[in-house]
């Protein structure tokens, strides 16, 4: 729903202003009528609009740092009908007396015309503060009551850390990687710290948050293993800080196989090429990184095997092309290729 509700006093009035959308769940009311004292409902601007005819600004906020106790404090809050009907606009001062306006005289605004509403706000501790102003709004059969909230609030650090992150099997010696969220969801900037122990670390790890950051969670195990571990999200000024974020994952080596570990080419001569194909496997439940190279370099090679590094999926494969190109008649070539995985 586009109100947020604050009950603070039983029974409600409402309607759609004429001109305005109908909402079959609003009732008005006579305007000559006595009505109940009205449920106090904050709705969003465009809802309000839609309701009753009357743009204005949300609320009238004095943010922590934009006041002190024992000054005053002024904002005006425009009020403008934005229906296609005359009404009368009355206001009822906040019930608190550190929110003060001018005596409430009745006005009329036609289709258009704006009223300015000016809240002073006078702090006697430093303390958040929360009070509301009354709208009465009249045409010639009904009347509707409307609220903006008046606050003013001090820097809260507050955030918002999900609880756990699951590698489940993950490569050994191999770094994986999952994002975490962290949001910002209080007044103040987060000034953060990241307390984390291996085979875990968190980037980045410390800084200032302000709205969201993204963290990269990293996980490289050493030994085939279950591993738990928690990691302690510190924040200045934080009511319960360290936060505790859980981690947990399991090492795995990987394990592949090649179709064919020999490959003979038989007779070929000098100049040209003759490929074959090898089929490298990946027959573990981690993805296996790998890389080829020679074991011999001491010769000029008359073999390759393309590609020569890469990753293969749980289960999947990768065909490997392997090329003789001989240098000269009737010589023989032997050589070695090594296929190594970081976990070994």
């Amino acid at each position: 729903a586009a109100a947020t509700r604050w009950r603070r006093r039983a029974a409600a009035i409402g309607g759609a202003m004429p001109g305005a959308d109908e909402d079959p769940g609003a009732v008005g009311t006579a305007a000559g009528d006595a009505s109940p004292e009205p449920e106090v409902v904050f709705y969003e601007r465009d809802e309000r609009i839609r309701r009753f005819g009357i743009d204005c600004g949300s609320e009238l906020l004095w943010r922590n740092g934009t006041w002190q106790p024992g000054g005053e404090f002024c904002k005006t809050l425009n009020v403008k009908n934005v229906g296609n009907e005359t009404i009368r606009l009355k206001y009822k001062p906040p019930k608190g007396s550190f929110f003060s306006m001018d005596f409430p005289e009745a006005k009329t605004l036609s289709p258009g015309m704006s009223m300015p509403v000016r809240v002073v706000f006078r702090p006697v501790r430093l303390e958040p503060y929360d009070d509301y102003v009354e709208f009465v709004i009249k045409n010639r059969k009904l009347k509707w009551t409307f609220f903006i909230p008046v606050r003013a609030t001090l820097s809260r650090v507050a955030v918002d850390v999900p609880e756990s992150v699951d590698f489940g099997f993950a490569p050994i010696a191999e770094d994986t990687v999952r994002h975490l969220e962290v949001h910002s969801i209080g007044t103040a900037p987060v000034e953060y710290r990241w307390q984390v122990n291996a085979p875990f670390s968190i980037e980045p790890s410390s800084g200032v948050i302000t709205d969201k950051q993204v963290f990269e969670v990293h996980f490289k195990p050493r030994q085939a293993s279950v591993f738990v571990s928690k990691a302690l999200f510190h924040a200045k000024d934080l009511d319960r800080s360290p936060v505790l974020f859980k981690m947990s994952g399991i090492g795995k080596y990987p394990f592949v196989a090649l179709s064919e570990e020999r490959v003979d080419f038989e007779e070929c001569f000098p100049g040209e090429s003759a490929e074959r194909e090898v089929v490298l496997r990946n027959q573990s439940v981690v993805p296996a990184t790998f890389s080829i190279a020679r074991e011999e370099s001491d010769v000029l090679p008359v073999y390759s095997v393309e590609p020569t590094h890469g990753v293969v999926l749980p289960g999947d494969f990768v065909a490997l092309r392997v090329a003789f190109t001989p240098r000269a008649l009737g010589q023989f070539s032997c050589d070695h290729f090594l296929i190594k995985t970081p976990g070994g």
